[in-house]
């Protein structure tokens, strides 16, 4: 997580905003930004994390990737409903049960990726299974 500190901590500088302005546009608690902020929080919730996401106009996965962070000035429009769609049926997967963030991030963009290329409105849980088991069952 120190990953989404670091371009949490830029993002603030950059737009001259407070954590506890930034936590009111997204509406969520200010202790939530505080404590990732203070590496106090390492494994903050999908749902605050979209919300910021939002409020950074950036995906999920800039957030918590490694490069260098760069908020796109004419982002193309996140799909909320589809990404949370896609968040949801991931979460009632039992193969996703005991996986870390990161690779909940990962499936997630990939599977909100097919989504978008075919113009689905919500989450296509059958590609969601296959992919998940494409990523647990190589051997």
């Amino acid at each position: 997580m120190n990953n989404l500190k670091e371009k949490l901590i830029r993002y603030l500088a950059e737009n001259k905003i407070s954590s506890t302005s930034l936590s009111r546009k997204a509406g969520i608690s200010s202790g939530i930004v505080h404590n990732i902020l203070k590496s106090e929080n390492p494994n903050p919730t999908i749902d605050s994390v979209l919300k910021i996401a939002k409020i950074m106009n950036c995906s999920i996965d800039v957030l918590l990737e490694q490069n260098n962070f760069d908020v796109d000035p004419s982002p193309k429009k996140i799909e909320f409903a589809l990404l949370r769609s896609v968040c949801d049926c991931l979460c009632e997967l039992k193969e996703m049960e005991n996986k870390n963030f990161n690779d909940f991030c990962k499936i997630s963009h990939q599977v909100y990726k097919y989504c978008l290329e075919n113009n689905l409105k919500q989450a296509d849980n059958n590609f969601a299974k296959w992919y998940v088991s494409k990523m647990y069952n190589q051997g």
